[in-house]
């Protein structure tokens, strides 16, 4: 009777008893890569505002944005200051729209393509690409980063600690991805190019690498072979002249799955992981008592230990490893798109 009498009072005062709701808390979101394919995502504004340390998810071939606790993750790691970008990857999910001028007049476009495109088709699908298309994807991350840098000038993030989270051919993707930000300046300059070359010459000389933007990353079921694909990991290692490993990683997969285990392993020689807690920067560690691999290890409460906590707490010691990376403004408006650099990451084109 009292809650009653006093919503009554309330109304009749004229006050409206709503708690604070910010409109920008989560944001569909649109950006167009080098060859004119219409990304859609979700931005999710981090509580920090220009200071929020900035995530990217990237999920499997042949799976979207929202699938098996992808978009709860991203919203519990909102809650904890983080801003997240989640999108579909090309073909994939809400992704399907192109620009025909554009789309079908860059090469590897058509010479992935299972069948005879038409000029004028503006949709895909990737199914439609054959297994070797994958490392084009990585335009996809590219044009990504070029809308974070936006919303990092623009006060929405902060792009001087970028987390990375990959699930299975997501993971091998951010890793390439990673490998290629050691070859681009982190402040766009006008009429600089550099990314486009950086790869294959390793004499170039940067003021600051977008590598150094990187805090970490985080791989769920990260395969060897990708699709059945050789995937130049060792390259990465050897063209970043060992830098990379030096990026704080984790890389998990299922305690009982046999294949994610063998690629733990694998991924241990090469970038010389350690076997630990989640305090030391590089390591593999397993999610007890489970076959689950990739995606599907969110959003299962009967885990021993939830894979959400120790994901928070692994980007929670990340952050606190790295200096005070204040934010800066990058010059967005000056970046010029430019195709990934696949050939010289070491892939087959």
């Amino acid at each position: 009777m009292r809650c009653a009498i006093s919503a009554a009072l309330a109304v009749g005062l004229g006050f409206v008893l709503i708690a604070p709701v910010r409109s920008q808390d989560k944001e569909d979101v649109s950006f167009k890569t080098y060859d004119g394919v219409l990304i859609k995502g979700t931005f999710y504004t981090g509580s920090k505002g220009a200071n929020s340390p900035t995530v990217i998810m990237l999920h499997k071939w042949g799976g979207n944005s929202s699938e098996n606790g992808w978009t709860e993750l991203a919203k519990r790691l909102q809650e904890k200051g983080y801003s997240v970008l989640t999108f579909d990857f090309r073909g994939h999910g809400q992704s399907t729209t192109v620009d025909p001028e554009k789309f079908w007049k860059f090469t590897p476009n058509v010479s992935h393509y299972k069948k005879s495109a038409k000029k004028d088709q503006s949709t895909i699908k990737y199914s439609d690409f054959k297994d070797s298309y994958l490392p084009f994807l990585l335009n996809d991350i590219m044009a990504a980063r070029e809308d974070l840098d936006n919303r990092n000038d623009s006060g929405g993030c902060n792009v001087s600690n970028i987390l990375v989270i990959g699930a299975e051919e997501g993971a091998g993707l951010g890793l390439a991805w990673m490998t290629s930000e050691f070859f681009r300046e982190s402040i766009n300059k006008k009429n600089d190019n550099t990314g486009l070359y950086g790869v294959w010459n390793p004499k170039l000389t940067l003021d600051r690498p977008a590598s150094e933007d990187l805090a970490g990353a985080i791989f769920l079921s990260a395969p060897k072979s990708p699709l059945r694909l050789s995937f130049p990991y060792q390259h990465f290692e050897t063209v970043t002249k060992d830098k990379l490993r030096t990026i704080p990683m984790w890389f998990t997969y299922g305690e009982e799955d046999k294949q994610g285990k063998a690629d733990a392993a694998y991924f241990a020689e090469v970038f010389k992981l350690n076997k630990g807690d989640l305090k030391i920067k590089n390591l593999t560690l397993p999610i007890p008592k489970t076959t689950l691999r990739g995606s599907k290890l969110l959003a299962q409460p009967a885990l021993q230990t939830p894979t959400e906590d120790l994901i928070e707490k692994f980007l929670e010691n990340m952050v606190k490893l790295r200096p005070n990376e204040a934010k800066k403004i990058r010059n967005a408006n000056e970046y010029k798109p430019y195709p990934a650099p696949v050939g010289g990451l070491g892939f087959a084109q």
